[in-house]
């Protein structure tokens, strides 16, 4: 059973933002409705309660929750909904996301990567070339367009960056970079081998192990004579380092990921390497794999006629030469959108397992 919300989405200062959130009658089941229609809570990035609501019904399964930020609302990346929802009498769990408040004028908007004949497909969706205005323009597109479709595909197969880091006791590590959202993978390895000397029983233990076998030489004792092995002292010499590295085990090892405050904190109670595999988003289209370009470029496609017949819904000019039947594009649009995610969810979530 799973309710997880899938949007990474953002809006400005006073801007509305809607947030989805799907729910399946078991995890890797069908999508079902909730018992009862699933609840939401609004909080700030200091766990302030800013709304409540009723989640709005899309279609079996799908809801949406709307919200409209003030003129003066914090701007940060840990703006959180929570969804409240029971399916076949069994509480829905982790269903919450982080979502943004960005300024107007935040760098954030215009530093998108895609061109033109990418920026052309997505348009292809609503009659261009033959209608070139579309109340966007391309810098337009990118900015409120393509950058939520980027936002979400990274989210769901995120680009991978490999850390290495030597540890001995705790180490708090702060993510790379503002691209860099979570951890794929963290391993503590080469536990007691990654240093000859230290204060730690544990290395001690494993240099001691090791210290005795001399490998530049053929034979025990410093014998010319290869093979050279009395009393079988090479075989006791290997017993032994099996042992020391089941001692070593015995020392103490964890690490967690604090996404609100973006760290990473792992511990070893004795030298170790630290392996990281950071998960990262991009503004730049082309690092889109390229099975998944036209996802992506779906995806815009029904982001631009959402917002188009938003746009053209809040506008009453009964002397316009071309009417737009609102109700039909935002039909279509919800349905490709939703056709796109759908076909995402069959793709595997990564799960890092706390230690």
């Amino acid at each position: 059973m799973a309710g997880r919300p899938r949007n990474m989405d953002y809006t400005v200062q006073g801007g509305t933002i809607t947030l989805d959130a799907y729910f399946y009658d078991f995890s890797g089941g069908i999508l079902t409705d909730p018992d009862t229609p699933p609840t939401y809570t609004i909080y700030d990035p200091h766990d302030v309660v800013m709304a409540t609501g009723t989640g709005i019904r899309i279609s079996t399964g799908y809801y949406t929750a709307s919200y409209t930020t003030s003129s003066t609302a914090e701007i940060s990346d840990f703006w959180k909904i929570v969804w409240n929802a029971t399916v076949n009498g069994s509480p829905v769990e982790d269903a919450w996301e982080y979502w943004r408040v960005v300024s107007s004028g935040s760098i954030y908007f215009g530093s998108v990567i895609c061109d033109e004949e990418t920026i052309n497909l997505i348009k292809k969706r609503i009659a261009y070339p033959s209608a070139d205005q579309i109340i966007l323009n391309n810098e337009e597109i990118k900015t409120y367009i393509v950058r939520q479709a980027l936002d979400e595909y990274f989210t769901k197969f995120p680009l991978k960056s490999d850390s290495i880091y030597s540890i001995n006791q705790e180490a708090v590590i702060d993510f790379p970079d503002s691209n860099t959202f979570g951890a794929i993978d963290v391993r503590i390895v080469g536990k007691g081998y990654t240093s000859i000397t230290s204060g730690s029983f544990w290395d001690l233990v494993a240099y001691q192990s090791i210290g005795g076998i001399n490998l530049s030489r053929s034979g025990m004792y410093g014998s010319k004579m290869r093979g050279y092995n009395p009393n079988s002292l090479r075989q006791m010499r290997f017993m032994n380092q099996m042992v020391n590295d089941t001692l070593v085990n015995q020392g103490t090892y964890k690490y967690r990921i604090d996404l609100e405050n973006r760290k990473l904190y792992a511990f070893s109670s004795m030298n170790a390497t630290l392996n990281v595999t950071w998960a990262k988003r991009s503004l730049d289209f082309s690092n889109v794999k390229f099975q998944h370009k036209w996802d992506v470029i779906k995806l815009a496609q029904g982001y631009l006629m959402q917002h188009v017949a938003d746009t053209v819904g809040m506008i009453n000019d009964s002397a316009q030469e071309v009417t737009i039947n609102v109700d039909m594009l935002k039909e279509e649009a919800k349905e490709q959108i939703q056709s796109i995610k759908e076909k995402w969810m069959e793709y595997s979530d990564v799960v890092i397992l706390r230690q």
